[in-house]
């Protein structure tokens, strides 16, 4: 018996699966091809929307002495008056304006709560004429605090106008306030030329008086 060999056969089956091969390789990159394919639109707007921040901004000016000045030779129970104009000169609404004092020069006036500094702040409606300390409007004491106090704990004052609630200080606004500086009533007695121990008398103090004020509660709007 003869045994043949026909190897052309063998070679159309394996080319045949390598036809199905490919097809199916084909058929299986279009599927998923299909399956990413997908339609997009965009629209935007074609006038830029043009967005500022706003700006919050607190501006001293000095009316007659102001804090410039030196305030000399105060004896127990002097009271010297200052006036100063701010001016809430940005954009923004603002609220919660609050004093705090620092002093460079260590000593009595301002680490003393009973025979140190004290200061009552006020505020007019209009400009104070400080001449004669005369507020030609409404006068409104806004608080009292000592100068120890102050270095630690903001006092606060709730300038006029109160309302709106969160802005009560509106952009552009001119607050008019006097500050009565007080050195308190204290007794002393100089003996021999020796005045007594931790002494009032001759002492220093550098103070700065800042004051603070915050941006108007944030707000939603709708337009």
């Amino acid at each position: 018996m003869a045994i043949t060999v026909e190897p052309r056969k063998a070679g159309v089956t394996m080319g045949r699966a390598t036809l199905l091969l490919l097809a199916g390789i084909g058929g299986l990159t279009f599927a998923l091809t299909s399956v990413y394919a997908t339609l997009s639109a965009q629209a935007f707007n074609t006038t830029p929307t043009s967005t500022t921040a706003g700006t919050l901004s607190l501006i001293q000016a000095d009316n007659g002495n102001g804090f410039t000045t030196l305030i000399d030779k105060m004896a127990p129970g002097d009271v010297v008056n200052r006036y100063v104009k701010y001016t809430n000169n940005g954009n923004l609404d603002a609220q919660d304006l609050k004093l705090s004092l620092a002093d460079s020069v260590y000593s009595v006036l301002t680490t003393d709560a009973t025979r140190g500094l004290s200061v009552t702040v006020s505020q007019c409606s209009v400009a104070w004429t400080p001449a004669t300390g005369a507020c030609g409007g409404t006068t409104t004491v806004l608080g009292t605090s000592t100068a120890v106090a102050l270095k630690t704990t903001p006092l606060s004052l709730p300038v006029v106008p109160t309302t709106p609630a969160g802005a009560n200080i509106l952009a552009g606004q001119e607050l008019h306030l006097r500050f009565a500086i007080t050195l308190p009533d204290t007794n002393e007695t100089t003996v021999n030329g020796v005045p007594p121990a931790n002494t009032v008398q001759g002492k220093t103090a550098s103070l700065t008086w800042t004051l603070t004020e915050t941006m108007r509660n944030t707000t939603t709007t709708n337009s």
